[in-house]
């Protein structure tokens, strides 16, 4: 064995015996209190990588596990979320993801929310379990929230129930046109959910397809007649087909787009959907001190990132954002 070797080794095990810690604490309720404190403590890029090493620690775990909740803050905000020990696999992996996952995503909400006119109403296409409605609403901002998989609702209302705010679920998908169409995802795993054949067989293992109703943005907000400020879009390789269902909306509302692009997805077509209707593309974070780093078609279609924003081209020379009357729509 090389020293190199020995290394990877001696790497591996104490990887193994810090997950085996983190766990013991994490299932117990005072050892839990004193992690709490801990995580509390770490910057965002720490909480980044306590995610990615210990996000899913409970798997298969059936050991003791006593309930209680995980204590967050955002901007300022407390933001509770429920730990149950039939769902410890989960309740884990949420409690992690909401500060640890994206985080160029939540440094852009943060910008967004403390605005001297923070955003009024924000679309979230793809909400999953919620972990990006609840940092809006517990910041008092109005959100609707779209995601066709019911599996994933209970435990939003519960998350919601423990922050003392109401959520506004809507089941169903939204596309680039009204019809029926079948949702995968794989099992334990219902926020990694698409509508897309491609993205479908990329998934692997056992997958789940239900039948959901979609419709587009422009038809739901048109008939309620809202306007949103911002629109978050994640649905797992669908972004360009739930921009071309909104055309009308970004016509008609000028709402910052928060989406994701992956590398191999047609980024060609998604950039010039979005520059025909006089949107510039930038990268995340979006900072109120900071001028938005605009990219060009090329820079855009070789960028390794997988979230961006879509601006108006008009908020760019007057940045940072105002949202407007605040007294609502």
């Amino acid at each position: 064995m090389t020293v190199s070797e020995t290394g990877r080794f001696d790497g591996r095990l104490h990887v193994k015996a810090a997950k085996s810690l983190v766990r013991y604490m994490a299932a117990r309720r005072f050892p839990r209190h004193i992690l709490n404190t801990l995580y509390s403590l770490l910057s965002l890029e720490q909480k980044v990588r306590v995610h990615w090493h210990f996000a899913k620690i409970f798997r298969g775990y059936d050991g003791v596990f006593a309930e209680g909740r995980w204590r967050l803050t955002f901007c300022g905000k407390p933001l509770w979320i429920p730990l149950r020990q039939q769902f410890a696999w989960l309740d884990w992996d949420v409690s992690l993801s909401v500060l640890g996952h994206d985080p160029e995503i939540k440094q852009t909400y943060a910008t967004l929310i403390q605005l001297e006119r923070p955003p009024r109403l924000v679309v979230d296409v793809g909400t999953n379990y919620g972990t990006h409605s609840i940092i809006f609403l517990i910041n008092d901002i109005a959100t609707i929230s779209f995601e066709p998989n019911r599996a994933c609702h209970s435990l939003f209302r519960l998350i919601c129930e423990m922050n003392g705010v109401q959520a506004q679920i809507e089941p169903v998908g939204l596309g680039a046109g009204e019809e029926v169409i079948d949702l995968w995802y794989p099992e334990k795993e219902e926020w990694n959910g698409t509508t897309r054949v491609s993205v479908m067989e990329t998934l692997g293992g056992q997958l789940t397809k239900t039948a959901v109703m979609q419709t587009t943005v422009d038809s739901y907000l048109g008939a309620r007649r809202v306007s949103p400020d911002v629109l978050k879009v994640d649905t797992e390789g669908a972004d360009l087909q739930v921009l071309q269902g909104a055309a009308e909306t970004l016509k008609r509302c000028r709402p910052l787009v928060l989406f994701e692009s992956w590398e191999a997805s047609d980024r060609s077509t998604l950039f010039s959907f979005l520059a025909q209707r006089d949107y510039l593309v930038a990268r995340l974070p979006l900072l109120a001190s900071t001028a938005p780093e605009v990219l060009t078609y090329e820079q855009f279609l070789r960028d390794s990132g997988m979230n961006f924003a879509g601006l108006p081209s008009e908020v760019i020379s007057s940045w940072p954002p105002h949202f407007g009357d605040q007294r609502g729509h």
